[in-house]
């Protein structure tokens, strides 16, 4: 299974609200030799499971040069979905410019919506 595949994978399971398995997460972010990313699996479940410092670990090693637009929820009531946008921006090559929404439908905390975010655009990296 290739890469793409397999963030696609654990994108459907975060979007159905399933409970993210530490295994889900390191079949895509195997754990490596050496590095400040050795864990990013761990970080992923983290943040599935709502850890914000996670999710903006994983944000800064694995896309960077994205920027974060920002949150919100889908009404103001306790419990409402949350959203994350996330954008890359080519100053000089517009034509080049990404943007990513999480969606509201599946993300019950601020962490869950931004690691969506952010395998959306890893995905898109990939296209």
């Amino acid at each position: 299974m290739t890469r793409k595949a397999k963030l696609e994978t654990l994108l459907a399971k975060l979007e159905s609200g399933d409970i993210i398995q530490a295994k889900d997460a390191s079949d895509v972010f195997p754990p490596e030799i050496d590095g400040p990313t050795v864990f990013k699996w761990l970080d992923v479940y983290k943040a599935s499971q709502g850890s914000i410092d996670a999710a903006q670990l994983l944000h800064n090693a694995l896309i960077p040069n994205w920027t974060v637009i920002g949150f919100d929820q889908a009404s103001y009531l306790d419990g409402a979905p949350w959203g994350c946008y996330v954008a890359y921006f080519e100053r000089n090559n517009p034509k080049n410019n990404l943007k990513v929404n999480s969606g509201h439908r599946f993300s019950d905390n601020a962490a869950r919506a931004w690691l969506v975010a952010i395998i959306k655009a890893l995905i898109l990296e990939r296209k």
